[in-house]
Formats: structure tokens, C-alpha cells, sequence
């Protein structure tokens, strides 16, 4: 693809690695970025990242639930208290059946997250 010439920087690829291979996108995207402001180049690469801020935000729930089947995790009763400690065993009210689903109905569950 053509760059235009009046342009900062440019993207032109990503790497990345899937299981035990490596492979290289190629992105060609141009911005506005300069050394002192990389904020152009985070908007340009954010597209790419999603599925990394995917996990991160639901990595925790999808690791419980791998020790929860496999037995190596326990529910303990939780104190009501306070308010705080109600809104806690509200969300363990919640997250305790989805934990006894089959695994593979959980991830599509959690992939909203």
C-alpha cells in the first residue's frame, strides 16, 4: 500500500505467536506519531489488541473456573454483615452455578465479558 508522504510514522506489521508458530501481519498503517507522542500509534495498533484486552479482563474467571473443575478450588460461606460483604456473596450467588457448567458453555458465557 501507498503511505503518504507527509506522514510521521507508520505501522507496518505485527508480530505474533499462536500455540508454537510465529507469523507477521502486515499493517501499513499510517499516523501522526512523533517520538514524544505515541498516542497515534496506540489508537493505530488498538484494533489489534482487542483480543488481548479480552483476556485480561475475563483471565481470572477463566482460571477459577479451570481450578474449580479440576477440584482445586473451594467455595467458602461468606458473612453478611455489611453491605459490602452482601454485594460479595451476591456476585458468589451468581458466579457459583455458572462454575458447574461444562467448561466449553462457561468460555461462551465469559466471552461477553
Amino acid at each position: 500500500r501507498d503511505v503518504p508522504l507527509r506522514t510521521s510514522a507508520v505501522v507496518v506489521c505485527s508480530l505474533g505467536r499462536r500455540l508454537s508458530s510465529w507469523t507477521v501481519r502486515c499493517l501499513h498503517r499510517a499516523c501522526d506519531a512523533t517520538v514524544r507522542d505515541y498516542t497515534p500509534i496506540e489508537a493505530t495498533i488498538s484494533p489489534f489488541q482487542e483480543g488481548h484486552v479480552r483476556w485480561r479482563r475475563r483471565r481470572a474467571l477463566m482460571l477459577l473456573a479451570s481450578l474449580w473443575q479440576a477440584g482445586r478450588a473451594m467455595a467458602f460461606p461468606i458473612e453478611r454483615e455489611d453491605a459490602d460483604a452482601c454485594e460479595e456473596a451476591c456476585d458468589l450467588d451468581l458466579l457459583m452455578p455458572l462454575l458447574k457448567l461444562p467448561a466449553i458453555l462457561f468460555q461462551c458465557i465469559v466471552a461477553f465479558i
